[in-house]
């Protein structure tokens, strides 16, 4: 990054009768580029980061002239009220939500208030409940370790529904999915069978059926990875791996 020692060259104003606007942009872009005002890669260097763009911001609107200067004042107003008023969309992941507010917020001139400002809009923004109190029942929580609290919540909630997911019982899953429907608390009727007391969903298995398993002519096994159980569910997977193994649907090596 340059010193404020000495700059090399000058953009001049803006001028619309002699340029358009994205030429004059381009030109200043490449002066940040020869003064070597630029961001340096890392997350390490945020906060010089944020120093190269203030900067960048005080030569463009230094240089650009009165006449636009003027134009451009309320912007920052419009900028800030878009920020203030951004909440997670439904279906947005949290880390595109956080892309989202880092990029509304480049116009609103935060300064040193900037993560700050980024923290308070992230947790009043959440469509999520549950994350959003968990934030703000947490003490001395940055903007960063809420990015992180949310996330992990988040994945948390991704591999729980992924264990338990939810089933339509509307009528039009008749056909695909076999229905079971009570009758009487000791009867059941299956829908595709048609027979009574046929199969019952205590996991002891079917009644009067031997199934076999028809493989291909130089079929090969797939090594599938295991999937990690999440802590929150790991007594309930154990508890339902013995009742199988009770009842004999699975065996032990």
């Amino acid at each position: 990054m340059a010193t404020a020692g000495g700059l090399f060259g000058h953009v001049g104003e803006f001028n619309s009768e002699r340029e358009t606007f994205k030429s004059y942009v381009e030109r200043m872009e490449m002066f940040f580029t020869a003064n070597n005002i630029v961001e340096t890669p890392g997350e390490e260097n945020e906060g010089a980061n944020q120093l190269v763009k203030d900067w960048k911001r005080a030569i463009f609107l230094t240089e650009i002239g009165a006449d636009v200067y003027s134009t451009l004042t309320p912007l920052e107003i419009a900028e800030s009220f878009h920020f203030g008023t951004r909440s997670q969309k439904p279906g947005e992941s949290i880390g595109e939500y956080v892309v989202a507010l880092k990029k509304l917020s480049i116009h609103c001139n935060f300064g040193e208030f900037l993560n700050r400002a980024l923290r308070n809009r992230f947790v009043c923004g959440l469509n999520n409940v549950k994350i959003q109190n968990k934030l703000l029942t947490t003490e001395n929580i940055t903007f960063d370790k809420a990015c992180q609290i949310a996330k992990s919540m988040e994945m948390a909630e991704r591999n729980t529904q992924e264990f338990h997911p939810t089933t339509s019982a509307s009528a039009s899953s008749e056909g695909t999915v076999n229905q079971i429907e009570s009758k009487r608390n000791d009867e059941q009727v299956c829908y595709s069978c048609k027979i009574e007391d046929l199969h019952r969903r205590d996991t002891t298995g079917m009644k009067g059926f031997e199934a076999h398993i028809t493989m291909k002519d130089g079929a090969r096994p797939v090594f599938v990875k295991p999937r990690k159980v999440p802590s929150a569910l790991k007594e309930a997977v154990e508890a339902e791996l013995e009742k199988l193994e009770r009842n004999g649907v699975i065996k032990t090596n």
